[in-house]
């Protein structure tokens, strides 16, 4: 079955594992689908996975979002909030960012890390390839991928400059398919019914 995802689409993965208590968060990869008209935003949430700590403020969030100003801009946030956990409570990580060329938007050109310039590992288009693949090639599109390691309190800007990315526009089609109605509520009444006898299968 094919898997559909939209354009301007920011998808946050952890490595494959077979439990949730294999691995820890410290390596991320962040799947991004370029759009010049649409913005994502998702908060990566982390507790120790084990107590009910969370209930007394013991968590910690990381806002990443991403918009299309000047360049394709990707925004991860320094984390707020913090746990203490030997395995879970790590303070650094390191991010796979996974850019999906579109060939509408021609090559990218440049691509800056916190306004330094640096260089992508370039994957082919791999039938082979599975969706969301923590790294390496996709079968959708070839990928641009950066890799850098980060404290998590400290926040970072990821830039994508590309040939002459194109607007998204509309999807007119579905925007024509809109059907106005009128709904008027002329009476209002109150009602009760005891329905605690069990001889009214259908309430």
């Amino acid at each position: 079955s094919p898997i559909f995802v939209r354009e301007g689409a920011l998808i946050a993965l952890a490595e494959n594992m077979v439990n949730t208590s294999e691995k820890n968060w410290s390596n991320m990869t962040l799947d991004v689908y370029p759009s010049k008209d649409y913005s994502a935003k998702t908060t990566i949430y982390e507790d120790d996975a084990t107590t009910v700590a969370y209930k007394d403020g013991k968590y910690r969030t990381t806002d990443i979002s991403m918009e299309y100003t000047d360049a394709l801009t990707i925004d991860i946030a320094k984390t707020v909030g913090s746990f203490t956990d030997e395995f879970r409570g790590f303070t650094e990580r390191t991010f796979n960012v996974r850019i999906h060329a579109r060939e509408d938007f021609g090559s990218i050109t440049k691509i800056t890390l916190n306004g330094e310039e640096i260089t992508a590992e370039v994957y082919d288009i791999s039938e082979s390839a599975s969706p969301f693949a923590f790294t390496g090639a996709s079968r959708d599109s070839v990928i641009y991928e950066i890799s850098f390691k980060t404290d998590i309190y400290t926040a970072n800007q990821i830039k994508v400059w590309f040939e002459h990315p194109v607007d998204d526009g509309v999807n007119g089609d579905y925007d024509d398919s809109a059907v106005d109605f009128k709904v008027t509520v002329e009476k209002i009444t109150k009602q009760s019914r005891n329905i605690s006898g069990g001889s009214d299968l259908d309430w």
